[in-house]
């Protein structure tokens, strides 16, 4: 159902572009000319109707025509957007039109004697027209004429009302979504016209509810403002909400819109999607930046970043503060080699969710410094941890390891370092090629000998031979400390046996021994076997029985937890044949406890050989030269012995190979036997411009040879020429010593000898 009504003009106003300061006051009847326009004002619109919606608005206005031509034409008709005062306008002081709210052209007025003139207008603008004003241009120099003396002849607005109220409807947000709880909560809403009205209402007052899905209702009233906010933490987690607003307005309408549906249960927070490094290779040696895309938007509460170096075990996540997409790794954090890393998000509930898969990068880099540990030893061990190594370098003191191979992450000196302080450090390398920085540190060298060192005699010949007492001597066991004990007889392979009898010490301390050395002689009296065994206790608790099968310098290993042990010796050539006591009245042995767990030989300082034993033979030396020995102790500890100088000496050449029998090379077909030497360095000279001699570039490269010259009876050369490509050691009577290799030897025969000839080619490396 709808509702027609007009509103009339009452009043108007003529201004003439060509008078600017003249205001024609038209009668009822107004006559239009050339170069006039005419200003309309209309009727207040009805009150009771101002609210009510329009469905459709005309705009009439009846003219005459009035000339002699055949016709005439307005222009357009449009709205007057400011207010004017009918009584004083000029064409000077009237408003300015606005070009763009034009409705539209007439058709031509013809020679009619009267006609009605009408354009149809938008609801926007025919209220404008209503409260503002309209205007009506002619631009042609023909008269047309109107009129305001009744309601017949009047220009009007019609409207075609609706029943229908038009109020505030307003649009809201949020309505529907997930709500971060633990920050203030804004609810708004907008204003809304659904269609036209004269007067468009506005908010008065507003009163939003909202509550827990099933639980009590809260409100909160407002009267203009168009949201309200719900302050940080009122709300819960994990839990629904709903919210309406009610909105009074200026036409006495109460609109209301909801249940509007909200959750505080934040979804999982979407992984980051990986930007660089993905794939490439990088250079450590500079500051890296990670980058990665946040999914989450708004509700991302932070990422977490970590990185491997195999993909599977992963380092302590690195937290990342909400809205930043990448993070600086410092220069040379990074290990060098292949590295992994990944990421995860934390949702608006600060709820971490999935990793992402994880991304493989390449590291160019030097490796970082291993972490070390070093044992303070006059042999000290340095032990470290590096994941990037291939191999490495340790210097302690004079001691340089140099290029070691290998992923070894122990290393133990092997030459013992002498007292006083001394730098121990390690580098590694990793796959590129490239060192660490060094680790390490200052220890300060201590060797405890203690009281006993060893005794060195040295005999010398063409070898040198070496034998010493032991050291740290804390207890001896004599023939003379034995008991005769009935028990059980013990045969020369060590079996005890049910039969005859033997002979046994009393119990003795061993005083934090680590071995027991027997020195006394394989077999006594008409050459029958002794068997010697040591019984270790812990308290009076039997550990174990060790038979001494070396004689002499048998060792028996002290077992870790022993305190104390016993001698066991008998004296049998047979299995079941009975010891007497003669047999033990004739034992002449004894059983020495030691700390020295080996022995180190040294000829003119260097280290030659390691030995358990208590002798040594040297066969790679001659002329002046000396001897030591160190014990090895407790703790890498040493005692050393005395210090010995011989002379070493031989009657004529000799060779022998590695760990074989000596040659004599006495025979010679010269008259006067003569040792040829040579010995090269490599030099190469050089002449360079300006120079007036030639500059010598010495490389360190050098070359030593032995010519031989040797005759053997015929038949007897062929360990000689056995020696041809084998590793070699020369001494002669005139002090040479050349450790070599042969790599050609050439014979010539006849019907009482053979003559050999050979060089031996020293090489690299010492015995």
């Amino acid at each position: 159902m709808s509702t027609t009504i007009k509103v009339l003009a009452n009043k108007t106003a003529v201004v003439d572009r060509d008078e600017a300061s003249t205001h024609f006051s038209p009668s009822a009847t107004m006559h239009i000319e050339d170069s006039q326009d005419v200003l309309f004002a209309f009727e207040a619109f009805p009150s009771e109707h101002r609210f009510k919606r329009i469905l459709s608005s005309w705009f009439y206005a009846k003219t005459y025509y009035q000339g002699s031509s055949s016709g005439l034409e307005v222009a357009y008709v449009g709205t007057q957007l400011s207010a004017v005062d009918y009584d004083t306008v000029t064409w000077a002081t009237r408003p300015e039109y606005e070009a763009n709210t034009r409705y539209g052209n007439s058709s031509s007025l013809r020679a009619h004697n009267e006609w009605d003139f009408h354009l149809a207008t938008p609801d926007g603008g025919s209220i404008a027209t209503v409260q503002n004003g309209a205007y009506l241009v002619h631009r042609y120099s023909y008269d047309i004429k109107t009129s305001l003396a009744g309601a017949t002849d009047r220009p009007y607005v019609e409207f075609e009302l609706s029943n229908d109220i038009n109020h505030v409807d307003p649009i809201c947000t949020p309505s529907s979504g997930y709500q971060n709880p633990h920050q203030d909560i804004v609810l708004k809403w907008g204003k809304s016209t659904a269609w036209s009205s004269y007067e468009t209402p506005v908010q008065t007052a507003a009163v939003v509810t909202w509550k827990e899905t099933g639980g009590a209702e809260h409100t909160i009233s407002v009267t203009t403002e168009r949201e309200v906010t719900i302050p940080a933490g009122t709300w819960s987690n994990g839990t629904t909400y709903e919210w309406k607003v009610a909105i009074t307005d200026t036409g006495g309408s109460t609109t209301t819109m909801g249940w509007y549906t909200l959750s505080t249960t934040a979804a999982a927070a979407t992984p980051p999607t990986l930007e660089y490094p993905v794939a490439d290779v990088i250079d450590g040696t500079g500051d890296v930046t990670f980058r990665w895309v946040n999914n989450g938007g708004e509700n991302n509460a932070g990422t977490d970043l970590e990185f491997s170096t195999d993909g599977t075990t992963w380092g302590s996540p690195i937290n990342v503060a909400a809205g930043v997409s990448e993070y600086i790794v410092a220069a040379g954090t990074l290990p060098s080699g292949t590295n992994y890393w990944r990421a995860r998000a934390y949702n608006a509930d600060s709820t971490a969710g999935s990793w992402t898969d994880a991304t493989i990068f390449t590291v160019i880099s030097s490796p970082q410094a291993p972490y070390y540990e070093v044992t303070n030893t006059p042999r000290p061990t340095i032990t470290w941890v590096s994941d990037e190594q291939q191999a490495f370098q340790v210097q302690m003191g004079d001691y340089d390891s140099g290029l070691v191979f290998g992923t070894d992450q122990s290393f133990k000196c092997p030459v013992y370092l002498p007292n006083g302080s001394t730098t121990v450090r390690v580098r590694v390398m990793n796959a590129y090629n490239l060192w660490s920085d060094w680790s390490g540190t200052q220890i300060t060298i201590a060797n405890t000998p203690g009281d006993a060192p060893p005794v060195l005699t040295v005999t010398a010949g063409t070898d040198a031979q070496l034998s010493w007492t032991t050291a740290y001597n804390t207890t001896a066991v004599l023939s003379s400390d034995l008991t005769w004990e009935i028990g059980k007889s013990i045969n020369a392979s060590g079996n005890l046996y049910n039969v005859s009898y033997f002979c046994r010490s009393g119990y003795f301390d061993l005083n934090g021994a680590e071995k027991i050395r027997y020195t006394g002689p394989e077999t006594g009296p008409n050459d029958k076997p002794y068997s010697v065994m040591i019984a270790f206790y812990n308290g009076s608790t039997f550990l174990e029985r060790p038979y001494f099968s070396d004689f002499p310098g048998g060792v028996a290993i002290v077992p870790e937890t022993a305190t104390r042990a016993r001698a066991i010796i008998g004296y049998a050539s047979s299995l079941g044949e009975a010891a007497t006591q003669g047999d033990a009245d004739n034992f002449s042995a004894a059983l020495y406890m030691t700390e020295a767990s080996n022995y180190v030989v040294y000829r003119n300082g260097a280290q030659i050989g390691e030995t358990d034993g208590l002798s040594y033979t040297d066969r790679y030396a001659n002329g002046q030269t000396s001897y030591f020995v160190r014990a090895v102790l407790n703790g890498d500890n040493y005692a050393q012995s005395n210090t010995v100088s011989v002379e070493l000496s031989v009657p004529c050449p000799m060779i022998t190979a590695i760990d074989g029998n000596w040659i004599e090379l006495q025979y010679s077909t010269e008259p006067i036997y003569t040792a040829q030497n040579t010995h090269t360095q490599q030099v190469s000279m050089m002449v360079y411009s300006g120079s007036v001699y030639p500059v010598p570039e010495i490389a360190p490269h050098r070359q030593r040879s032995y010519q031989i010259a040797v005759a053997f009876r015929r038949g007897e050369s062929g360990p000689f020429e056995a020696l041809l490509g084998r590793e070699c050691y020369l001494k002669d009577q005139y002090g040479a010593a050349i450790h070599g290799v042969i790599s050609a030897i050439a014979t010539a025969h006849n019907r009482f000898y053979t003559v050999c000839s050979a060089t031996l080619e020293e090489m690299e490396g010492s015995l």
